[in-house]
């Protein structure tokens, strides 16, 4: 099984997923090959133009410098844009994905409770929340962060929280100034 790419006779290019399978005699001699195919050129361009519109949202994010996450409601794991690797200086390892107990403890101890507070409130009532926090850096940089977070539903149930983190030191170090 193979995905081919084909040219069609007006000069496009269509793919196939293909599947050849040869077809043998009583003495087992090959005779023919019998051909499947089913052409996933729709799914190769949906795939192609995903992957171009996440290049261009952490491309986005990394001018503005924001970082998006999101947390699955029943697996407690977090999907990160790169910025928010970058943001939270969380080495990025391909296939892995950080727990919440991993994104709560890059907060500093004062700020955890209320942004698990605020994380538990949009869980359980779907409450969005804005918050200026004390964040802390893997390597126990401490920095100010704009965090966000709103419910996402499906049939009405809370499925994921999402949003944003923004480094906001400057900013609020000139604020308290």
């Amino acid at each position: 099984s193979d995905v081919i790419k084909n040219k069609s006779k007006n000069g496009n290019f269509y793919y196939v997923h293909t599947i050849i399978s040869p077809l043998v005699d009583h003495e087992d001699n090959i005779t023919a090959y019998l051909s499947i195919r089913q052409d996933i050129t729709k799914s190769v361009q949906q795939e192609s133009d995903l992957v171009k519109a996440l290049s261009i949202l952490n491309e986005t994010g990394s001018i503005a410098k924001v970082g998006g996450w999101e947390l699955n409601a029943n697996s407690g794991i977090l999907t990160w844009t790169d910025e928010t690797f970058r943001i939270l200086d969380v080495e990025q390892k391909t296939g892995q994905h950080p727990m919440l107990s991993v994104g709560l403890s890059l907060f500093t101890p004062r700020c955890q409770p209320i942004i698990e507070n605020a994380l538990n409130r949009a869980l359980e009532f779907g409450e969005p929340y804005s918050l200026e926090l004390e964040a802390m850096t893997a390597k126990g940089k401490v920095f100010w962060a704009l965090t966000t977070g709103k419910a996402n539903y499906e049939n009405g149930i809370i499925v994921s929280i999402s949003g944003t983190i923004q480094n906001i030191d400057a900013r609020k170090c000139a604020e308290i100034k």
